[in-house]
């Protein structure tokens, strides 16, 4: 079922549908639930009350010049908050985005895994290009070491005020979080694998704040318990703290190697609990444990 809504359009719930995809522009109030998206949804939204969840948008995708490079849009003219919430949903196969951005949004407890990069797309995960507000949480971000991928990310348009924690991103490039230009932002309880060989420039576990040289530099990123190493680059600026690094510790932060309960490679989002023998069980800002708070 290809949808085509417009303003005219909502209040109302689409339940198990197949063959998902198409348009909403300026619609609202509308859920999709339990479908099969095989082909991109794209909607431009501006508090709109829409939700998606327990989709998938497992199809294998293949990226062509002037077509959608996501399998979700979100957008609207000034990368305000859209509204929209996806969630407990799984993107998997091609060389897609995942969910791109440019507006703020809530992406809570969704699996993205095996979006890679195979042709002219530059592929991610989540991509922001500008956003306002909203959550990303929750996520399991994961992809084989022969997968060239980003994770969580936003280079070509500033995000404001957007929180990112609890999720849990394993691949191959050194960073799993990215914000290019970011103002306000809170990076929390997130934990970006660390391996020391085998990644883009060797090792991977990083969260970093940078920017590009024609935009502004980030500002007032808020970055605590997480396990991760964190990078500030070219101006951009921020605080981190409490972060637990597996090498390179400062005075405000602290040092270890975690163990997570589903051993040093965990395959799935529950294996990434810490251990009650790990450095960092118990040791958050807020009592609870450093990195992913995972029950």
């Amino acid at each position: 079922m290809q949808v085509n809504f417009n303003s005219s359009v909502g209040g109302f719930i689409l339940d198990g549908m197949n063959g998902m995809g198409g348009t909403a522009v300026n619609a609202k109030n509308f859920t999709i639930r339990n479908s099969v998206f095989a082909a991109t949804i794209d909607i431009e939204a501006t508090d709109g009350n829409i939700l998606l969840e327990h989709n998938t948008h497992d199809w294998h995708a293949v990226y062509r010049k002037g077509s959608p490079n996501g399998k979700v849009r979100v957008e609207n003219n000034t990368a305000a908050f859209s509204g929209v919430t996806i969630q407990n949903s799984t993107f998997r196969n091609g060389d897609l985005d995942g969910i791109h951005l440019g507006a703020g949004i809530n992406i809570l407890n969704n699996i993205f895994d095996n979006l890679c990069d195979v042709g002219t797309n530059h592929t991610d995960n989540i991509q922001f290009e500008g956003g306002t507000g909203g959550r990303i949480a929750g996520n399991y971000v994961h992809a084989s070491l022969d997968c060239e991928t980003q994770g969580i990310t936003s280079y070509d348009g500033g995000t404001v005020g957007v929180i990112i924690e609890d999720n849990v991103v394993d691949i191959s490039r050194k960073w799993g979080i990215e914000l290019y230009a970011d103002k306000n932002s809170i990076i929390r309880h997130n934990t970006v694998l660390y391996r020391p060989r085998g990644c883009a420039g060797g090792e991977c576990g990083y969260i970093d704040i940078n920017r590009k040289l024609t935009d502004p530099a980030g500002v007032g990123t808020q970055i605590y318990d997480n396990i991760a190493m964190i990078t500030f680059g070219n101006g951009s600026t921020g605080t981190s703290t409490n972060n637990m690094f597996v090498r390179g510790a400062t005075k405000s932060n602290f040092r270890g190697m975690p163990v997570y309960v589903g051993g040093a490679l965990p395959t799935s989002y529950a294996g990434f609990k810490l251990a009650p023998e790990s450095p960092g069980k118990g040791k958050a800002s807020d009592g609870t444990d450093v990195g992913a708070r995972i029950p």
